[in-house]
């Protein structure tokens, strides 16, 4: 069984890793995105169809994919962590659902996902977005990150490696 962390700073919300057995809900969110939410999450205006497939093509010996559950709504968000070509370095994406937005819990996620990858050997971590995407500009930032070209983004690795996750606000 996935190891489930728990906090009171998260108000009643369960983070812990994912896997095969979670393909479904992994689907239904990514799904229920709205159009613009796709969009930032996949960098493209995809298909159902295409994303059901990234859903059902989950890896966990591969990827690395952290949930957010809240107990009335299931999986609110999640982020993933896929390895790349280039040596030691995962790809990183987040996808949290409209109503539990700025809480910090995006952040939370992405620092538990960099926290798995960079445990797995990961070096460094790289971010593509849309060129208009500041809430992922802002996060990446907040966790030690910096900007690249247009829209893409890296946070490196440091020794000890403790990004917190912070308070998230009830709401």
């Amino acid at each position: 069984m996935a190891r489930a962390y728990f906090a009171s700073s998260l108000a009643g919300l369960c983070l812990r890793q994912l896997g095969a057995t979670d393909r479904a809900e992994v689907e239904r969110h990514l799904l229920e995105l709205r159009p613009s939410d796709r969009r930032a999450r996949f960098l493209g205006d995809l298909s159902d169809a295409v994303i059901a497939a990234h859903a059902r093509g989950l890896d966990p010996s591969g990827a690395i994919v952290i949930g957010a559950y809240c107990s009335s709504a299931g999986l609110i968000g999640l982020a993933e962590a896929y390895p790349t070509d280039a040596l030691r370095t995962v790809e990183v994406a987040v996808s949290v659902d409209a109503a539990f937005r700025r809480r910090g819990l995006g952040r939370c996620l992405v620092a538990r996902v960099l926290a798995f990858a960079f445990a797995r050997g990961a070096e460094s971590a790289e971010f593509d977005s849309a060129p208009d995407n500041h809430a992922l500009a802002r996060l990446v930032q907040s966790l030690g990150g910096r900007a690249g070209s247009l829209g893409h983004f890296s946070i490196n690795r440091v020794g000890g490696d403790r990004r917190p996750c912070v308070s998230i606000a009830a709401g």
